[in-house]
């Protein structure tokens, strides 16, 4: 019975060699397409797996990679690639995956993802905009995108979501907008797709002042099917150099927009759902994008 079992151990050390041995790439390659992602995730372990993962690991026999090289790779990462500390734990985590995965799959006996130190990542500041800065924001803004910045501050609409928005997901009566879908990029084209999380679809309550400011919207872009709501108002065409109107006679859009602005804090709560950064992150996100 001794001789039986010190052969069957001697026989799965060879395998946990073999198995060892087998290179990175092969094991990350196969282990991506067997994976559930979305396209906007897949995408992104594509590029840091091609740019910065198999260049170093890639032929190394899975057993053959310690946690010596792993810190050494991060701190190449840092100090010869110069990237940023955030982005450097995303490729942390898309290696230290695929190294459990590994394990799980039997082809090495631990990760060596133990104990490694990554750079530290700085707490973000985030500055807020007062009332008066968001509607003036707004008008500086080209016309086209002014819409997304009362999205963003009054609704908490992510950049994503925003840029997704169409009129019939806008309800002009009960003053509601539905969010089920967002714009992201895939091969640097941007397609409509459900949004990340299943949590991340619900319902997003409008202050009165954004039903207006999509009322007018869907005016200049002759968008007639959308029922009418409380917040659309009949209007004449603007003359040329007028100051921008939100309907309301004698009322410039802006000031009714700083007006209603100031006070639907203190009137109308704010939906946040989902554990959603606040409007002021995405405003940011929304001055960073547009220059």
């Amino acid at each position: 019975m001794g001789i039986y079992q010190d052969a069957l151990c001697r026989r799965a050390g060879r395998q946990a060699r073999r198995a060892g041995g087998v290179p990175l790439k092969n094991y990350a390659l196969a282990r991506m397409k067997s994976r559930l992602h979305k396209t906007g995730t897949v995408d992104t372990y594509e590029v840091h797996l091609r740019n910065h993962i198999m260049p170093v690991f890639g032929d190394h026999g899975l057993a053959a990679i310690g946690p010596t090289m792993v810190q050494q790779w991060i701190k190449d990462l840092q100090s010869v690639k110069g990237l940023a500390p955030r982005t450097i734990e995303t490729i942390y985590v898309i290696f230290a995956s695929i190294m459990r995965g590994a394990v799980r799959d039997g082809y090495i006996r631990e990760t060596p993802c133990v104990d490694i130190r990554l750079p530290e990542i700085s707490k973000t500041i985030v500055r807020l905009l007062t009332p008066v800065q968001v509607p003036a924001l707004a008008d500086v803004m080209p016309q086209r995108y002014a819409l997304l910045v009362l999205l963003g501050a009054s609704a908490g609409l992510r950049q994503g979501e925003a840029f997704g928005l169409a009129l019939d997901r806008i309800d002009g009566t009960t003053g509601m907008i539905t969010i089920d879908r967002q714009v992201v990029v895939v091969d640097r084209c941007p397609v409509l797709a459900p949004p990340k999380t299943t949590a991340s679809l619900r319902d997003v309550p409008m202050p009165q002042f954004l039903l207006g400011a999509t009322s007018r919207r869907a005016r200049r872009r002759g968008g007639g099917r959308r029922r009418r709501g409380p917040g659309d108002h009949d209007r004449r065409p603007r003359r040329p150099g007028a100051p921008r109107r939100n309907g309301l006679r004698g009322v410039p859009a802006a000031a009714r927009d700083r007006q209603a602005l100031a006070a639907w804090p203190r009137t109308t709560p704010h939906h946040q759902p989902s554990r959603e950064p606040g409007p002021a992150k995405q405003l940011r996100v929304l001055l960073a994008r547009s220059g």
